[in-house]
């Protein structure tokens, strides 16, 4: 539950705030890498919480269908697994800084996103 309460501060941050002062404003003021930053962490923090939720569902599916074992190992292998969790979601989110990505500003929605560039991919 702490790391979905750390995932949604994560998206608050980098969402709601900047949303917020946008609207004020009626317009993106905190720059191009503040709009990068805040699409990345936003990515970060929605595949993190959809993975926990997951991995909470696996664990009280476990508990469901074997009791006595799963309570046993819950401490040490719930700290790897959520370790594992907001890694494998950095990493997935964070590989945009390796490929041809840009964050933009969509003014319909006032929020960034980030737009990935396929090279042999037309757009429908």
């Amino acid at each position: 539950i702490t790391n979905l309460s750390i995932s949604d501060l994560l998206y608050i941050v980098s969402r709601v705030i900047p949303v917020t002062v946008t609207n004020v404003t009626g317009r993106w003021v905190f720059g191009p890498k503040v709009c990068f930053v805040s699409a990345m962490a936003a990515s970060v923090s929605a595949i993190a919480n959809v993975n926990i939720v997951a991995a909470l569902t696996i664990y009280r599916l476990s508990l469901l269908l074997f009791p006595l074992r799963s309570a046993l190992l819950f401490k040490r292998t719930a700290k790897f697994i959520c370790y594992t969790l907001w890694i494998y979601s950095s990493t997935i989110a964070l590989r945009s800084f390796f490929r041809k990505t840009d964050a933009v500003f969509v003014p319909l929605i006032s929020t960034c996103i980030v737009q990935y560039h396929y090279s042999g991919v037309e757009n429908i």
